[in-house]
């Protein structure tokens, strides 16, 4: 699928596409489990967590907080808790927290909150700049809570953006159209004349098109093969919108 010769706008997804978890999921997991006293080995919590991922991507969007007819803050914390629960089920086991599990997601939730549990793609900045030179306006939509435009700010990228669409404040999630609507209203932009970024084949490549929107996947490990445009840095968007 092909990019149009220009673009009115450029939408970005923000997990895997303009930040990441550091070091990784599960070496934060570990970190904070030790507070609760329990020691877990964080290649196999990473090993659950992505297997967890895998099985509940299959399942998108059939259930809570990637449906499409519902999304919340609470549905969405409720649903971080249960992924956590059963990646800790898997090794070494809730029971080891000793009725402490919900004080521990607790704290795991604030932590990813904060900028400690994240790092900005290198790719990211001379992007969105050279975007912004163009005079090409951005937004976020992103399967995410209200935390989001907080926790960009703080790494220094909010200021690129016209707005931040999250999936808890409209009320669905990609890959429903709604999502994508909400924010070529805010922009007041045609979706053919927008293109959405993002590294799922589902939430972001095929949400965009059911949208109407121009989807391009960020694959910086090369795992995509299919019918949508690929890159494997952000700054091959500026080739192939002609910035270079």
């Amino acid at each position: 699928m092909g990019v149009p010769g220009s673009v009115d706008a450029v939408f970005f997804d923000a997990g895997q596409t303009l930040v990441y978890v550091y070091p990784s999921v599960g070496a934060v997991y570990a970190q904070l489990a030790q507070a609760y006293g329990v020691e877990a080995d964080p290649e196999k919590l990473q090993d659950a967590f992505r297997a967890e991922w895998r099985r509940l991507a299959e399942m998108r969007p059939k259930e809570p907080p990637f449906a499409s007819d519902f999304t919340s803050e609470q549905v969405e914390r409720a649903w971080w808790r249960n992924m956590v629960a059963k990646v800790f089920a898997v090794h070494p086991g809730v029971e080891v927290f000793g009725g402490q599990f919900d004080a521990f997601f607790d704290d795991v939730f604030r932590y990813f909150a904060t900028t400690e549990a994240w790092r900005v793609y290198e790719d990211v900045t001379p992007t969105l700049a050279r975007l912004r030179r163009a005079g090409i306006p951005c937004a976020v939509v992103s399967n995410w809570d209200s935390r989001l435009p907080i926790l960009l700010e703080r790494l220094g990228l909010l200021h690129y953006f016209a707005f931040i669409v999250t999936s808890a404040e409209i009320g669905c999630a990609k890959p429903d159209p709604r999502i994508f609507v909400a924010a070529l209203d805010r922009l007041n932009v045609a979706p053919e004349r927008t293109l959405h970024i993002g590294d799922s084949a589902v939430d972001d490549a095929a949400g965009a098109h059911g949208a109407g929107l121009y989807p391009m996947l960020i694959d910086r490990e090369r795992r995509y093969t299919g019918e949508y445009r690929r890159i494997a840095t952000l700054i091959e968007l500026c080739g192939a919108l002609g910035l270079d």
